[in-house]
C-alpha cells in the first residue's frame, strides 16, 4: 500500500512484467525507468 501512496501505481501490464522479473531476479530493459526503479526492479534503459 505505501508504494500506492508514493505513486508506485502500475498498468496490469508493467505490474505483471516487475511480477515475473522480480520472482525470477531479472532486469527489466525500458524506456518506462521510473515506474520499475520505484518497485524495486533492477533496470536497463535503451
Amino acid at each position: 500500500m505505501a508504494r500506492h501512496r508514493a505513486g508506485g501505481k502500475l498498468g496490469l501490464g508493467d505490474a505483471l512484467i516487475a511480477g515475473v522479473a522480480a520472482e525470477l531476479d531479472a532486469t527489466v530493459i525500458t524506456r518506462n525507468r521510473p515506474d520499475f526503479e520505484r518497485q524495486g526492479i533492477p533496470v536497463l534503459t535503451y
